[in-house]
């Protein structure tokens, strides 16, 4: 299955692989299935970009905003 990116800012960033992946294993842990945890993550690691550095993390409400609007 492809999981669809969106456009994000262009700060410098530090963290988004961080992001990523704790945002995928606390999903995985939770119960979700990969292919409902990667666009989650995908999407906390994006909006983590528009911040300096890791923190602070993107809220439950944002990451299914941007999913929202990447479907």
């Amino acid at each position: 299955r492809d999981v669809t990116g969106v456009q994000t800012c262009a700060l410098p960033i530090s963290g988004a692989g961080d992001v990523l992946l704790g945002t995928l294993a606390a999903a995985l842990a939770l119960g979700a299935n990969l292919a409902d945890a990667l666009p989650a993550a995908m999407a906390a690691a994006t909006l983590s970009t528009c911040r300096r550095g890791g923190a602070p993390h993107a809220t439950r409400d944002e990451v299914l905003a941007l999913l929202g609007n990447a479907t």
